[in-house]
């Protein structure tokens, strides 16, 4: 599973980062938004992580992306596209264990 963070930062968005939530929302976009504080060129800002979780993971943090520098005065922001082992505990530790899966058998 790919998905995505996009780091955003801007003296216009909210405390609790409910702006990017809200376009999220509205672009029916799965994941969770995390607040904190930058520093750019000297100043503090409101900061905001986005992970994307909705497939395809960096078309639409380029949606949220455009979205945002529609909506607010933001030149840049950072993102990290990652694809990594996911899932089911009972699968990613160790062979598999959870009920339904049929794996065909490796060799």
């Amino acid at each position: 599973m790919t998905s995505a963070t996009l780091s955003l930062s801007s003296a216009e968005f909210s405390s609790r980062c409910t702006d990017i939530v809200r376009i999220m929302k509205k672009l029916s976009i799965n994941g969770h938004v995390t607040p904190n504080r930058s520093i750019v060129d000297g100043q503090e800002e409101v900061g905001c992580t986005a992970l994307i979780a909705s497939s395809p993971a960096k078309q639409n943090a380029q949606r949220v992306w455009d979205e945002v520098k529609r909506t607010y005065p933001v030149t840049c922001a950072h993102i990290d596209i990652t694809a990594s082992e996911r899932g089911c505990v009972l699968d990613v530790f160790s062979p598999s264990k959870c009920p339904g899966r049929s794996d065909p058998p490796a060799g």
